[in-house]
C-alpha cells in the first residue's frame, strides 16, 4: 500500500490552516504621549452584586480606546451573576479634541438584560482639555433620562457638552 503525496499534504495543510486561525493578532501599541497631558478617568457604579451603571470614553478622534465597558465585560466574563466593574484611567494630550462618550446600565449576565429596563446615552463631544488637569466621565441614569458628560475632577466644571437620551424603558 503506497501513500500518495496528496494524502499527506492535504491533511497537513488543513492542520496548518486551523492552527493559523488560532494565532492572536498583536494589539496596536500607541507611542507614549509627548507634550502636555490631561488624565481622564471613567466611572463604574455598582448597584447590587450583578448590576451597575457605566460612564466612559469609548473613542478619541475616531479611534477606539481602552475603556471601562470593555474592561468590565472582560473581568465579568465567566463569573456567573457576579459583576466585576473596572475603572479605566488614561492620559490624553491636552488641547481640543473630539471624544465619544457612552453611558448605560450593565448586567453580569446577558439574560438579565432581557428583563431589565434600558437606556443608552452615546455621542461625541468637543472638549478642550487643559494640561496637568484631571477629568472624570460622569453620568446619570433614571426613569426621566440618561446622560453622560466630562467634568473637571477638582471643581466639577463641565468640559464640553452633555450627551442625553430618554430614560429607562
Amino acid at each position: 500500500m503506497s501513500i500518495t503525496r496528496s494524502a499527506v499534504v492535504l491533511p497537513l495543510a488543513s492542520v496548518c490552516l486551523l492552527l493559523a486561525g488560532c494565532a492572536s493578532v498583536p494589539e496596536e501599541v500607541e507611542p507614549p504621549l509627548q507634550g502636555p497631558k490631561a488624565v481622564l478617568t471613567d466611572t463604574a457604579l455598582q448597584s447590587g452584586g450583578s448590576r451597575g451603571h457605566l460612564f466612559y470614553l469609548s473613542r478619541r478622534e475616531g479611534k477606539d480606546v481602552a475603556n471601562t465597558g470593555s474592561a468590565t465585560a472582560k473581568a465579568t466574563y465567566g463569573k456567573g451573576a457576579a459583576l466585576h466593574t473596572v475603572r479605566v484611567s488614561r492620559e490624553l494630550p491636552a488641547g481640543p479634541q473630539t471624544l465619544r462618550l457612552s453611558g448605560h446600565p450593565v448586567n453580569a449576565m446577558p439574560i438579565q438584560a432581557m428583563f431589565a429596563k434600558h437606556c443608552r446615552a452615546e455621542g461625541e463631544v468637543k472638549v478642550d482639555l487643559q494640561a496637568d488637569r484631571r477629568y472624570v466621565v460622569r453620568g446619570l441614569i433614571n426613569a426621566v433620562g440618561c446622560a453622560v458628560w466630562i467634568e473637571d475632577e477638582e471643581g466639577g466644571e463641565l468640559a464640553g457638552s452633555r450627551v442625553s437620551a430618554p430614560g429607562l424603558k
